[in-house]
């Protein structure tokens, strides 16, 4: 049975490779039953807002979400578990539609079965991604017509 130290190094050998573009480690990672759920708004990022349920699904987000934000550096900050439960605060770089480079910090909740990943939650202020990506205007207090590519 896998404990908190066992989902730590898979999350850390998971996020080495995803920071290299390498998705085939968090593939393995996954179990076939995932549940994956990003909460930034549907309105403005595809992928989110709704459940991802098995690994083709969960893939196919991730690779919605790469291709419109380029992953640049994808780090743990800290990791903190109990049980079969992992959370990590992630210090995320990412290029925007624009070529620049965009730096958030997320949260990312992780749940575990059979040493695996069973569920996936991540919580972000995608507000500051979408300003940052140059898709908000706050001063006029609307999203951009060009939200979406």
């Amino acid at each position: 049975m896998a404990d908190v130290a066992d989902h730590k190094a898979l999350i850390t050998r998971v996020f080495a490779a995803f920071e290299r573009g390498d998705m085939a480690p968090l593939a393995e990672a996954l179990h076939d039953d995932v549940v994956w759920r990003h909460n930034g708004q549907m309105w403005a990022f595809d992928f989110a807002d709704q459940d991802w349920i098995g690994k083709a699904a969960v893939l196919k987000a991730l690779a919605m979400l790469t291709d419109e934000y380029p992953m640049v550096g994808f780090t743990a900050e800290e990791m903190c578990g109990e049980g079969d439960a992992l959370w990590v605060l992630v210090d995320a770089r990412r290029r925007s539609p624009k070529g620049e480079v965009m730096h958030s910090q997320t949260a990312h909740r992780y749940r575990f079965k059979d040493g695996k990943i069973i569920a996936f939650l991540e919580i972000l202020d995608s507000g500051e991604i979408l300003f940052k990506a140059g898709k908000l205007d706050v001063a006029a207090g609307r999203a951009s017509a060009s939200l979406r590519p």
